[in-house]
């Protein structure tokens, strides 16, 4: 069963956003990389814009414009992959936000319309870069794609020392690490992580972050399991996914929090998350979306399920189910 809280859902539905500003002191505007093609029959052209180079921990930034070349009203999906791109790294790492669960946080709910002769703008938002460059983004309007745009990344630079890394990171995780705290790369160590507020007992952890150096930044992954004890958790990747590690139906409290960031020399950026949890039956567990730098949204579901959530790029869905069962 697929566990979502309110605060979840309210992400996942985060609309994409269009803007537009002016100055009386015009100022230079950064380089730019467009991919266009016609969709819609024909009817409109649709063109992907993308800054270069782009920071990493930084948004990716891809700007769609859909220009309408007909004489009529014309509806233009962009839900559920007819507004994508597909992120390919110089390490040979692909990211595609048609994936089910990373696509929920870029797609609105349905068409757009666009008069005769005008032009919409949507802006693709909560994809943080996270790979090396140069990047080869594939915009996608709707299928077939455009032809892929080449864009730079850049860092501030790299902390002074992993150690410095270490501590950005636990520090970025919004006082989850307060009491669980790892000091060194690939270094677990065990501690409780409390709840914000409310009568829930804390959860009884393991934490470890593990840096990867890609080029000028470090990829650090956080990773916390309750018990203690629980071995064999793990992270696919590109798409912060949780591999199970326990039986269904085993129902014992146990659960997995994953929690991914950039770090450079101006610190941590959070930019993926997941969870996966089984709990005993009875109670209530409550639960906390723990957002970096944001705060945390309070939630919380009947205890005895089994499930998660991945994707988001604020923090993960943290549920103190050391409430289940007692």
């Amino acid at each position: 069963m697929m566990k979502l809280s309110l605060g979840s859902a309210l992400l996942a539905a985060v609309a994409l956003t269009a803007s537009a500003c002016g100055s009386s002191h015009p100022t230079a505007s950064p380089p730019t990389n467009s991919s266009s093609r016609f969709i819609v029959g024909g009817a409109v052209r649709c063109t992907a814009t993308v800054r270069t180079p782009v920071q990493a921990g930084h948004e990716l930034g891809v700007t769609f414009r859909f220009h309408n070349v007909s004489k009529h009203a014309v509806d233009v999906p962009i839900a559920w992959g007819g507004m994508w791109v597909r992120v390919k790294s110089s390490d040979g790492t692909t990211y595609d936000t048609k994936v089910p669960y990373e696509g929920a946080n870029f797609a609105r709910s349905g068409p757009i319309t666009v008069a005769a002769g005008k032009t919409a703008t949507e802006h693709l938002g909560h994809l943080r870069v996270r790979w090396p460059g140069p990047l080869s983004i594939t915009p996608g309007c709707g299928v077939p794609p455009a032809r892929p745009i080449r864009v730079a990344v850049t860092s501030p630079g790299l902390p002074p020392t992993p150690r410095a890394a270490v501590a950005d990171v636990v520090a970025a995780t919004n006082h989850l690490l307060d009491h669980c705290r790892p000091r060194a790369s690939g270094v677990s160590v065990v501690g409780r992580i409390d709840p914000p507020s409310g009568d829930a007992p804390p959860l009884q952890a393991r934490c470890s972050i593990e840096l990867r150096r890609d080029g000028n930044f470090f990829a650090a992954q956080v990773l916390a399991v309750t018990p203690p004890g629980l071995h064999g958790a793990s992270v696919r990747g590109p798409y912060e996914h949780l591999s199970p590690t326990w039986r269904a139906g085993a129902r014992r409290n146990a659960q997995v929090l994953a929690w991914e960031f950039v770090v450079t020399r101006k610190g941590a950026v959070s930019v993926a998350s997941a969870q996966t949890a089984e709990t005993r039956l009875g109670g209530w567990a409550p639960d906390w979306i723990w957002e970096s730098p944001y705060g945390q949204n309070p939630g919380g579901s009947a205890c005895g399920y089994t499930g998660g959530s991945s994707g988001s790029e604020f923090g993960p869905d943290v549920s103190f189910i050391s409430a289940c069962g007692r």
